[in-house]
């Protein structure tokens, strides 16, 4: 998958995979799989000791990431995965614009009436994209027009009866490439630059790789800088051909750094030093004051994870008559967030475990395994059982463990009684007879999934 693609992306993709019958899936990034691609090449000119700074350029996106190459044939990130929406489909977008403002209303009544003609005309100039800057040089380039095009053009008086051919300037044809290029460029050069060693090699492939102007710009850009920049014979491939290497041995990816701090919410004594006004209550059964909603961090932002590094902490109930615990994952862009309501911070997962018995001590211990391109979490009671779910995306996590929360109740928290004969929810509008039994420490967001007797408080 690209490594620009949001948690929320990567999960959509999985689980189409899934539902096709695709069991085992095992996500890699698309850089990476084109950095373990041409390591692997017979006279590959990425060695151990290397740090290869990966630039794929595909049809939609463009993915970077850079490598330390280790002498046992691993990989670790040394700057994290960037990317954006600047592949080489927005280059042929940028043709078709420029074909728009040439001809106007006469290009696009042709685009509703011949739209098969349009696909010969994609096909017409993707012949002389791909050649473009070949030979190191950039010139006017013909493109074939569909005989369609060509006769309303001729209507028009737009070109001679005898022309079929569209002559584009180099100077138009740089106008197509250049925005894009240029958005390439700037990319790589963040990439360079976030790196915490100097690349010594830069890795060019992708489809949109082959394009002869991209790596001329590319060349004159980072030539010197680099001891070479490599561009494999099939650049295109290199990504397919890489994900069969990491299928086989995920562990080849050594270590990853954290895109995003990942973490918990939970209770903790009230810090006037560290805590929100607003996140304070008083617990009566603590006699002292608390602070709700503090992100409890796992692994911050920038730091490098090894592959199936694990990070475990245990939590106690909220009150002694606590039934179940709901817990929800978090994650923010900076390294050092105090509570989950920041800027910046959203929830990536929910997993609900029971909590037999009754008492203040009872815990749940809660894993989060990091270091593959996806995130897995999970929350264990003291008689074993287990709930677990992928960190994918914003809002829910992707397994049957998550609890999305469709019915929820709010009440002053100010209000501190123990037992509420009638509650109507805020949501379903359904009134719950049953009485509820609910501690000031628990927040009250935090509900079953379903409106129900089976209360989560």
């Amino acid at each position: 998958m690209p490594a620009m693609w949001s948690e929320r992306a990567k999960d959509t993709m999985m689980r189409c995979a899934q539902a096709v019958g695709m069991q085992e899936v095992v996500v890699v990034l698309e850089p990476e799989a084109a950095s373990l691609c041409v390591q692997n090449q017979q006279g590959a000119q990425v060695k151990p000791g290397d740090v290869v700074l990966v630039l794929d350029c595909g049809g939609g996106t463009v993915d970077l990431v850079t490598h330390d190459v280790q002498a046992d044939g691993t990989v670790k990130e040394l700057a994290a995965g960037s990317g954006d929406c600047c592949g080489g489909s927005y280059v042929d977008a940028a043709f078709l614009e420029l074909m728009e403002r040439k001809y106007r209303a006469i290009y696009t009544d042709w685009v509703t009436s011949k739209p098969k003609d349009v696909l010969k005309l994609r096909k017409y100039w993707l012949a002389a994209k791909i050649i473009f800057g070949s030979g190191g040089k950039t010139k006017r380039a013909l493109i074939t027009l569909p005989t369609s095009l060509q006769a309303a053009l001729e209507k028009a008086g737009k070109v001679d009866e005898d022309d079929e051919d569209l002559e584009l300037s180099e100077a138009e044809m740089k106008s197509i490439f250049d925005p894009i290029v240029d958005r390439i460029l700037k990319l790589t050069e963040e990439q360079y630059q976030a790196s915490a060693r100097r690349p010594t090699k830069l890795l060019l492939v992708g489809g949109f790789a082959g394009s002869p102007y991209l790596q001329q710009r590319v060349k004159a850009a980072f030539g010197g800088r680099v001891e070479a920049v490599v561009v494999p014979p099939t650049p295109g491939a290199a990504v397919v051909k890489g994900a069969v290497i990491y299928g086989l041995n995920p562990r080849v990816v050594a270590s990853r750094i954290a895109r995003r701090t990942y973490g918990t919410d939970v209770a903790v004594p009230f810090a006037p030093s560290s805590h929100n006004e607003k996140h304070k209550y008083y617990d009566k059964e603590e006699e002292d004051f608390w602070a709700k909603q503090v992100f409890s961090v796992y692994v911050q932002a920038g730091i490098h994870v090894s592959y199936d590094q694990v990070v475990t902490k245990s939590f106690r109930v909220g009150s002694s008559d606590q039934a179940g615990m709901i817990v929800r994952f978090f994650s923010c862009p900076h390294p050092n967030p105090v509570h989950v309501d920041e800027p910046g911070v959203r929830e990536e997962g929910v997993v609900r475990v029971q909590v037999p018995g009754t008492g203040r001590q009872r815990s749940v211990k809660v894993v989060m395994k990091f270091g593959r391109a996806q995130i897995q979490a999970s929350a264990t009671n003291e008689d074993g059982e287990r709930m677990e779910t992928t960190l994918t995306f914003a809002g829910t996590g992707s397994s049957q463990a998550a609890a999305p929360r469709a019915c929820r109740i709010r009440r002053d928290e100010r209000e501190r009684s123990t037992d509420v004969s009638s509650t109507t929810c805020e949501l379903c509008a359904q009134t719950h007879p049953e009485p509820i039994t609910y501690h000031s420490m628990v927040t009250l967001d935090s509900v079953p999934s379903q409106c129900s007797t089976d209360w989560w408080l």
